[in-house]
């Protein structure tokens, strides 16, 4: 596997914020770097588009299980899907289980406007529970 390592986070600053062992993310480093960019992007609602499971749709928030897909199923599509890893799609949402996007997701994009500043109008991360309700 090849990975662009010029974003990565040090990897003490990543056993914190995920409470594991330092042994544990040099065992999976990818997945724990993975995460935190995510993360870290979407605090600052900035949205992703990821490539996951050869699919690609566009990453909107996150909460401690899942992540929340703006996606382009059709809006009479509801599917429910444990076999691998948790997923739920209904019309064009998709929440699923963000420890398997971290694990297998293969590209990931942003886009900013020019006048982004890094800084500036930082908000927290936006929560899954809030954005749809799961039974």
């Amino acid at each position: 596997m090849s990975f662009n390592k010029s974003f990565y986070t040090p990897i003490p600053e990543l056993s914190t914020r995920y409470s594991v062992s330092i042994a544990d993310i040099t065992a999976a480093e990818f997945v724990y770097q993975n995460a935190f960019y995510i993360e870290t992007h979407l605090s600052k609602n900035l949205p992703l588009v990821i490539n996951f499971a050869e699919h690609t749709r566009t990453c909107v928030g996150y909460n401690n299980t899942s992540l929340l897909f703006c996606d382009n199923w059709t809006p009479n599509i509801e599917v429910r899907d444990d076999t691998v890893y948790e997923s739920y799609w209904k019309a064009g949402l998709s929440v699923v289980d963000k420890w398997a996007v971290y694990s297998w997701m293969r590209e990931v994009l942003y886009v900013v406007d020019d006048d982004y500043e890094e800084e500036d109008g930082v908000k927290e991360g936006r929560s899954v529970d809030d954005a749809i309700e799961i039974d």
